[in-house]
């Protein structure tokens, strides 16, 4: 391993620049691949559920739609909790202004 390191350090700049980015792209592409079918498993999962469920009883037209909807609602407030848009009615506040008199100069 030493030898093909103190090789890696004799080569030119542009060399090792090439091997750089060689190496981060096979890198990336291989993570990248792992996530992917990682991801593809996932769905498939998701999609099997889903059509067993549909096999089971009889699908209503937008059935679906409501329930990833639903489901994503769920997902989100659970990550983010309850947010409410509406603001609450404040009475307005008062300031009471106290009138100071300047004293002239005498």
């Amino acid at each position: 391993m030493r030898e093909y390191i103190k090789k890696l350090q004799e080569k030119d700049e542009n060399t090792k620049k090439r091997i750089l980015v060689v190496s981060l792209s096979v890198s990336m592409f291989v993570v990248g691949s792992i996530w992917i079918g990682d991801l593809t498993g996932r769905f498939n999962k998701k999609i099997e559920q889903q059509h067993v469920q549909a096999n089971k009883e009889e699908v209503k037209p937008f059935a679906l739609f409501k329930d990833s909807v639903s489901e994503t609602y769920k997902n989100i407030t659970a990550s983010v909790g309850n947010v409410s848009f509406i603001k609450k009615q404040e009475a307005p506040k008062q300031i009471d202004l106290i009138v100071v008199d300047n004293p002239v100069n005498q």
